[in-house]
């Protein structure tokens, strides 16, 4: 073993004394070091991206079961890091081995935390290909089914409740229509009332006038005489 590949044993193996204390954050510092070290073992490298991946999903894991993590967006925005950080680690790892079940796995738990079911399938799928008795990777395939599930189910019900207020509004609109009709009916009556009788009134008030001025004309004649 060359002096590189021990520099880079020896922070897997400091990596892994903090992991076992569940201090994963100066976990993921080793790890991180290893990893920079540049090690030419295949087996060596996959195993430090591994961990490293290990430790960002324990630490995304644990900042989305905090109560902290709903009300600050920059909370999120960090566990979306984390994750994110898992998936191009395991990505690598396959790259060196593509049967990788720490990858696999770990990668199908990210994209669990990320809302990608579907995705998340595939890679336990991938694995159990060529490792079918392993448990975790069922359990987490299991994880993903429920997940799928759930979001088909609510999609279903956010169409239904949209139907709902459709057909709700459509009803309304109906119902309007009908209730402003006669109302129009009833005003177009009351105008046409009102201007007959005006037409009235104004008919009696001219005959008054027209018979007020023969009487006064037949008076001025009378006094003339």
């Amino acid at each position: 073993m060359n002096i590189i590949q021990e520099v880079a044993q020896n922070f897997k193996e400091q990596g892994n004394e903090y992991f076992k204390e569940k201090k994963y954050r100066e976990a993921l510092g080793f790890y991180t070091q290893g990893v920079d070290a540049q090690p030419t073992d295949t087996v060596l490298q996959e195993a430090l991206l591994c961990n490293r991946a290990a430790c960002n999903l324990e630490l995304g894991k644990s900042f989305c079961s905090s109560s902290l993590c709903q009300p600050f967006p920059h909370v999120v925005r960090f566990n979306e890091e984390n994750f994110g950080s898992v998936l191009r680690d395991c990505s690598t790892a396959l790259a060196i081995n593509s049967q990788s079940s720490k990858a696999l796995y770990r990668a199908a738990t990210a994209l669990i935390a990320l809302d990608r079911a579907e995705e998340a399938l595939e890679y336990c799928d991938r694995c159990l290909s060529f490792d079918k008795n392993n448990r975790s990777v069922q359990a987490v395939r299991q994880q993903a089914e429920n997940a799928q599930a759930a979001r088909h189910k609510k999609e279903e019900e956010r169409l239904q409740n949209a139907q709902r207020e459709n057909k709700t509004r459509r009803l309304l609109s109906s119902a309007l229509q009908v209730r402003v009709t006669p109302i129009v009916d009833i005003a177009n009556t009351i105008a046409n009332v009102s201007t007959l009788f005006r037409n009235v009134i104004s008919s009696w008030f001219s005959g008054r006038r027209v018979l007020a001025s023969r009487t006064s004309t037949r008076r001025i004649r009378r006094m003339g005489r």
